[in-house]
């Protein structure tokens, strides 16, 4: 099995909010919810992407927890990851972005975003990464080579 037909299975999704720096998505995997954010917090700022699970979301806000954006450990992840790739594409589309930048908060993840930021390498973006000790978290901005 290739590593593209690994990522074949998206789930439908929809997107349920856009303003001129906001554009929210969302999709239902085994009954679990989970939400594509892309924002800008300075209409000059690059455009940030989160992911995370709602369901998760909602109950850590109840017990004062962190929020959903951990592993879900659902045995679900190629088709989350499946599905939030499709929206990615979608947006990049939408809004033409010239730099976007996410982040990880694990080493395991941060090895899974490496390999998928390869497929962006291949169409023309340019990847830089950096590791803030502080909060512990990897940075990834993607620049566009135009």
């Amino acid at each position: 099995m290739k590593l593209y037909e690994i990522f074949d299975k998206i789930a439908p999704y929809k997107k349920t909010w856009e303003s001129d720096d906001i554009i929210d998505y969302e999709f239902i995997i085994n009954n679990t919810k989970f939400e594509t954010s892309f924002y800008k917090p300075e209409p000059n700022d690059p455009w940030n992407i989160t992911f995370s699970d709602l369901d998760a979301e909602i109950q850590n806000a109840q017990n004062d927890e962190e929020s959903g954006m951990g592993m879900t450990n659902k045995g679900n992840a190629f088709q989350v990851m499946s599905t939030v790739i499709a929206i990615i594409k979608e947006f990049l589309k939408l809004k033409k972005p010239t730099e976007i930048v996410f982040s990880s908060s694990n080493d395991s993840r941060t090895k899974l975003y490496l390999r998928l930021t390869k497929l962006l390498q291949q169409a023309g973006w340019k990847l830089y990464t950096e590791k803030d000790d502080a909060d512990g978290y990897t940075y990834f901005y993607l620049q566009f080579n135009s």
